[in-house]
């Protein structure tokens, strides 16, 4: 039987909660690793891209503060433990699971911005264009995962102006009566 509690040691409380402060922003919100967006100290988890024998791990190298938990589908950590992201080692699968070796280069990459972000010195490497290319590719990554399971419902295009008409009827009437009532007082 595989015992994981060895990946954490009696000081890994204190490990996370820096993993956390270092991507904790002046207003107490904490950026996420994965989907760039913030979150409250309550909705985020410490998450290990790969694991260390004889170490919590490095804020940054292999340890990034992510959105959600495992056990929320949906969320960027759970998002991390499916196999399009997570790679799961069969001989060794105490120290040998890990992020995929792109989702790792990414991760660590958005934790240096949201460095940068937070002490206003970006990385030698940071490219504004390159970055905002990745973000998008990212956020359209994660949009597409969790719009997985939502269905949407058909409408024709007269139920659906209908609706546009509805939405539009009150403002358009109040608009009318303000502009006879302008009318009427000239």
């Amino acid at each position: 039987m595989i015992d994981y509690s060895q990946r954490y040691s009696a000081n890994w409380s204190t490990v996370s909660a820096e993993a956390k402060r270092l991507q904790t922003y002046p207003d107490g919100r904490i950026k996420c690793a994965c989907c760039l967006t913030f979150h409250s100290k309550d909705n985020v988890e410490t998450h290990h891209l790969y694991y260390t024998q004889g170490s919590d791990g490095v804020a940054g190298e292999n340890l990034v503060a992510v959105c959600g938990s495992t056990t929320k589908p949906g969320s960027c950590h759970h998002l991390l433990h499916t196999p399009e992201y997570y790679t799961k080692d069969k001989e060794d699968p105490q120290w040998g699971n890990r992020n995929r070796p792109e989702v790792i280069k990414k991760l660590q990459a958005n934790w240096l911005v949201i460095q940068g972000e937070i002490t206003g010195n970006f990385p030698t490497t940071y490219h504004p264009l390159n970055y905002q290319q990745q973000l998008a590719e990212i956020a359209l990554e994660l949009s597409r995962e969790r719009l997985k399971g939502v269905r949407y419902k058909r409408v024709s295009w007269l139920e659906s102006a209908n609706n546009v008409f509805r939405s539009l009827a009150l403002p358009i009437g109040a608009l009318v009566v303000f502009l006879l009532l302008l009318l009427i007082s000239i």
